[in-house]
């Protein structure tokens, strides 16, 4: 009893070690399963399953026909490698559900696929699932358990076969039925699992477990419409279910249809449950709406948890926004003083820079990072960020010293190697050192529109059109910017494409008709202003 004490006061004190020792040293002496079984969890929590299955040996023989002893004695022997023993308990525990068998092959399959990490235990487990399988012919349970084991560990195939036979004797087993159809888009056969849910869901329309996994498959393959009116469906059923709100709201969001997602949004905080994300994202309609003080109250009723952050930043630029440049800064101000973590704290420096370099205020920017780097001095974003305002106030020379002072500490920094690449390109005669960072730059980040963008625009300032022209084409490919159709369609004028320049130009303006680059580059090639000569 003593020994007993000790071990329980040390597990109390989270001494696991020397609580395992002191309590297995008592079982073997006291015929008790009690405390087999509790030396058994303790060491199963300690993760000394060598410990805990010498406990759970004890345990089982001192209460064989304990439920609990058997289940955890099949997992410990499978975990200790002893599968001959582990079929014995395996069968026993099967035999607890003599009248439900489909959920003792449930069971069977939970346990087999418990904790277990990464594949060393996949095929002994299956293997003996393919065991208890045979032994049951014809059971379409025992298929789909089987089924389901093999997509725990991945086998894709193999869970298809199986549920396959499942649904052959069983045609409307609905588990088996949602279950196949995940497999299927696992294979990459979504279209065919999105097939047979629909049909299913024809058969059986008041089934909201089937409904919704069609539902969620529809979504899967972005079928955004179809997912919609499957979900309205089921809220029909469900008015209240806050699960089914949230997924309409954010799926009519995603469609642009922001007055149907603001009525659901509204209904979600009406439910009282998922109200932070219901006021985020009612904030974020209303900045859609460009009606900033309705956003600012929405953000405000988050007080706590993952989106209050993230609001409370939106509100710092909505006041910007609102011209209220003084009571923004106080805003973020004040959101430093209440956070110590380095990386938020760095975060709302980088924030509120964003907003004065938005709004102009590029000295005041510069300063604010300043005091930030003073703060966490080497900072990467910091430094990056202070480079980029050091470029809009015409500091190329303090541009050049934190992008240096960034390739110091991270030689392979591609951002900064291209970025101090591009505006040497861009605002020097200093060509080959530019050429020599963007090579650098794109050797580590081969497909990278921007850093291709760069190679383009350098390549162009050395007078190499043709080569140009093969990277900026390439960059646009990847990604449509309107700083990289500026440069395409001003290099394509220059090596004598004018239809060609005028193409990329105008299906640039189709898509961004206000964009200040574009409407510069059209201005100038249209005034003779581009010559051959950057």
């Amino acid at each position: 009893m003593y020994r007993l004490l000790v071990g329980e006061v040390a597990g109390q004190r989270g001494e696991l070690d020397t609580s395992i020792t002191y309590i297995m040293s008592t079982f073997e002496q006291i015929a008790d399963p009690q405390i087999a079984d509790h030396a058994t969890q303790i060491a199963i929590y300690a993760q000394d399953y060598a410990a805990a299955y010498t406990a759970a040996k004890r345990w089982v023989e001192l209460a064989p026909e304990d439920a609990e002893a058997n289940r955890t004695m099949a997992f410990l022997s499978l975990q200790q490698g002893h599968t001959d023993e582990t079929a014995v308990y395996l069968r026993r525990v099967l035999g607890e559900y003599a009248d439900d068998n489909q959920q003792g092959f449930l069971v069977i399959a939970s346990l087999l696929g418990r904790e277990i990490q990464g594949q060393s235990k996949a095929e002994p487990a299956l293997q003996l699932m393919r065991d208890l399988v045979a032994e049951t012919p014809g059971n379409p349970y025992a298929h789909f358990a089987y089924g389901n084991l093999a997509s725990v560990f991945g086998r894709w195939q193999t869970a298809k076969d199986e549920l396959n036979t499942s649904l052959s004797l069983q045609p409307d087993h609905v588990p088996s039925l949602i279950l196949h159809a995940r497999v299927l888009r696992e294979l990459g056969e979504t279209e065919a699992g999105i097939k047979e849910l629909s049909q299913a869901v024809q058969r059986h329309p008041e089934d909201n477990h089937l409904r919704l996994a069609y539902a969620r498959m529809l979504l899967s393959a972005n079928r955004y419409p179809e997912a919609r009116v499957q979900y309205e469906v089921l809220l029909g059923d469900m008015p209240n279910d806050p699960d089914l709100l949230y997924t309409l709201a954010l799926l009519n969001l995603d469609m642009d249809e922001t007055d149907k997602a603001d009525t659901y949004f509204q209904r979600l905080r009406q439910t009282g449950s998922r109200t932070a994300e219901a006021n985020y994202y009612l904030g974020r309609i209303a900045e859609i709406r460009r009606q900033y003080e309705a956003a600012i109250q929405s953000y405000s009723r988050i007080d706590r948890g993952e989106y209050r952050l993230d609001a409370q930043i939106r509100i710092g630029h909505l006041l910007g926004n609102l011209d209220r440049l003084d009571d923004a800064r106080k805003h973020f101000g004040s959101l430093r003083e209440q956070n110590t973590n380095a990386a938020t704290r760095t975060r709302l420096y980088l924030e509120e820079a964003m907003l004065l370099d938005g709004g102009g205020h590029n000295e005041q920017a510069i300063e604010l990072l300043s005091e930030g780097l003073a703060e966490f001095p080497g900072n990467t974003d910091l430094l990056y960020t202070r480079g980029l305002s050091y470029d809009k106030v015409g500091r190329l020379d303090l541009l050049e010293r934190d992008m240096l002072s960034i390739l110091a500490r991270e030689p392979g920094n591609a951002d900064a190697l291209n970025t101090l690449g591009y505006t040497l390109a861009n605002r020097t005669e200093r060509y080959q050192e530019a050429y020599d960072f963007i090579q650098q730059a794109i050797a580590l980040k081969p497909d990278n529109a921007a850093i291709i963008d760069s190679m383009g625009w350098v390549l162009y300032r050395m007078g190499r059109h043709e080569e140009s022209l093969k990277y900026l084409k390439r960059a646009l490919a990847l990604q449509f910017d309107t700083e990289i159709a500026a440069h395409l369609s001003e290099v394509l004028w220059v090596a004598g494409d004018r239809p060609g320049a005028e193409s990329v130009l105008r299906n640039a303006l189709e898509k961004e008709p206000k964009d200040p680059k574009l409407l510069n580059v059209m201005n100038q090639l249209h005034n003779g202003q581009v010559s051959k000569t950057p």
